[in-house]
């Protein structure tokens, strides 16, 4: 090969960028244990949900329901939620059966025949719901108040509060104000209507004071007109102790 042209190439390959090295291969995501990704959690959910397969159809409603329950608790299925609905539906549980298809429906279902049940489920709850439930809602006169409503909360909720599902019956509402008594009512909720509790400021009861008869009773010597027989008698002067055989010993 003549001499240029081997100046030529040399040139070249210096002037060619160097091939970029292979990128790494992604490495798989770790799974945390106990998480839903787990294998071993996934084995468990899947047990529960065809245990609860075979007794929903062996007629077996309230294990079906148990087993679905254990499911729902490790893995976040919109089917679990929906089959949670259709136990309690053959359960006769009507309120269990409307909560559980009200989940099931804030959840994305993307399976096969998820159209048809997104259908049943919208249908019962607006045949179901008029029947079942009512509306309520509570305000409150002062800024940072909180309401509690024992049947329906786990703990008092920010003031003003409002539920429109409640399942219809009678509740006590308790509100509590800064610098103020709590206000507390017993309200009626129907079934198909709303509920509207405007709480009131109850203003804290002043402390009694103290009656003067009460200090005379503490304390009788404060009371000069007290009658000498009333009056606590005198204790005699204490004797004072005698010497005997080498012992302090008090007279009797």
């Amino acid at each position: 090969m003549p001499l240029l042209s081997c100046a030529v190439l040399t040139a070249l390959a210096l002037w060619l960028p160097a091939a970029a090295p292979p990128a790494p291969r992604a490495q798989p995501a770790a799974v945390k244990p106990g998480s839903a990704e787990d294998p071993r959690v996934r084995k468990k959910v899947q047990a529960y949900l065809d245990l609860a397969g075979d007794l929903f159809r062996s007629g077996d409603f309230e294990g079906a329901l148990a087993e679905l329950r254990r499911a729902e608790a490790l893995t976040d299925l919109a089917v679990v939620r929906y089959n949670i609905a259709r136990c309690s539906e053959e359960l006769g549980r009507e309120v269990d059966a409307v909560g559980a298809f009200d989940k099931y429906l804030a959840l994305t279902d993307t399976t096969a025949g998820a159209a048809d049940r997104q259908k049943r489920a919208r249908e019962t709850v607006a045949r179901l719901a008029p029947k079942l439930f009512g509306g309520l809602e509570v305000t409150c006169p002062v800024e940072g108040s909180s309401v509690f409503v024992m049947e329906l909360m786990q703990a008092p909720a920010t003031c003003p509060w409002k539920a429109e599902k409640v399942p219809a019956g009678t509740y006590e509402v308790q509100t509590f104000s800064p610098g103020f008594a709590p206000f507390v009512t017993k309200v009626t909720v129907p079934p198909g209507k709303s509920v509207l509790v405007a709480a009131q400021a109850v203003p804290v009861p002043p402390s009694p004071p103290a009656a003067a008869a009460d200090k005379d009773k503490a304390d009788p010597a404060a009371s000069s007109d007290q009658p000498a027989s009333a009056r606590e008698p005198e204790q005699p002067a204490k004797a004072k102790p005698i010497s005997e055989n080498g012992y302090n010993v008090s007279v009797f």
